[in-house]
């Protein structure tokens, strides 16, 4: 039994260590269904539940491990020359994908209408599963360097339609109408005008459609306004703002308003070598070799250069005192094109 890989993530906020196999790794096939099974913790092969073993150590536990996993021959190859030919091919065209969707958004709004008819229950989970595949068949297949709204708009269109489908086809097996393209059309339009005279009777439909065109068209999008009024709930120590959602933390370099989420951005894993500062389960102060920092030309806007030990380090200063002690996680460094870091994502145990 060989380790590929360890990580540390949380479920229902119980921290729990994963040990992936490298078997597993070669074995593993992405899909639809494993992408959700990943966010459950299925991508590991062996999970320790860290809550089990009150007096363990999880950071030296993990360090153990990750140092073990150094001294292990590495005969897995995974470079980009032998991932599976689908991957190889390059970007599909968009034109391919979206058409590729649309015959899925059709075949899922007929099956939702017929589940609509036969169990004369509207069972909201249907679209929203519809929607989960949209995402993921289109993040999938077109990778975005930048958000192309004209794109985003046609499959936020797609997600809806949906709705519309399975509340025709609903009308057409209850009132037993033979289907034909005429029928068609006039079953659609006489339904689209009903929704529009009678929006109050039917705001369940309109709502679903809505919150299905929306999440489509904006998903992985925050407005600055938005970004704004999330800066309040944020903690502020000297230059940076910060703040934790559960085990992450994440310190902004730059104004959290400013952070373009939808951009290009250059990334850094740090998975040695830094030090960290704490109190309880605040960060008091991180430090970054500055060699590392260095050979990447990496720059950290209001940050310092100090010595400890025989080593220097770019000391981001969030109120220590000087305590530090070994960051055994990885330290994802989020920067713009000019190599500016703007981000700093951690973990904690």
């Amino acid at each position: 039994m060989e380790i590929y890989d360890v990580q540390v993530f949380s479920i229902q906020r119980n921290t729990v260590i994963g040990l992936i196999l490298k078997e597993q790794i070669k074995k593993r096939k992405q899909s639809f269904l494993s992408e959700i099974n990943n966010t459950y913790g299925g991508m590991f092969s062996i999970r320790i539940p860290i809550a089990q073993f009150p007096s363990l150590d999880i950071e030296t536990l993990y360090s153990t491990i990750r140092a073990q996993l150094k001294l292990q021959p590495t005969d897995l190859d995974l470079s980009q020359e032998n991932q599976p030919e689908i991957e190889k091919q390059g970007e599909p065209n968009r034109l391919i994908s979206i058409l590729k969707l649309t015959l899925f958004v059709l075949l899922w709004g007929l099956v939702y209408g017929i589940s609509i008819y036969l169990l004369k229950t509207n069972f909201i989970l249907i679209p929203l599963f519809g929607l989960m595949f949209v995402l993921y068949f289109y993040q999938k297949n077109v990778h975005e360097e930048v958000i192309v709204w004209p794109i985003r708009f046609v499959v936020g269109l797609l997600c809806a339609l949906q709705i519309f489908i399975a509340m025709i086809t609903n009308l057409f097996l209850t009132a037993s109408i033979p289907f034909s393209l005429r029928n068609l059309y006039e079953i659609s339009s006489a339904y689209m005008m009903y929704l529009k005279d009678e929006p109050t009777n039917n705001m369940l439909v309109i709502g679903m459609a809505v919150a299905l065109f929306a999440y489509g068209t904006f998903h992985g999008k925050t407005f600055r306004i938005v970004k704004g009024m999330s800066k309040f709930f944020m903690k502020r120590d000297g230059h940076y703002v910060y703040k934790r959602d559960g085990r992450i933390v994440e310190i902004y370099v730059i104004n959290p308003v400013d952070f373009q989420d939808d951009e290009t951005k250059f990334v850094v894993y740090l998975n040695e070598g830094c030090l960290i500062e704490r109190e309880g389960k605040r960060v008091k102060a991180l430090l970054l070799p500055l060699k590392a920092m260095s050979e990447l030309s990496l720059t950290i806007m209001g940050s310092q250069i100090v010595q400890h030990g025989d080593e220097q380090y770019t000391r981001i200063d969030l109120g220590g005192t000087g305590s530090y002690v070994p960051y055994v996680f990885p330290c994802v460094l989020i920067c713009s094109n000019n190599k500016e870091v703007e981000l700093i994502r951690i973990e904690l145990p």
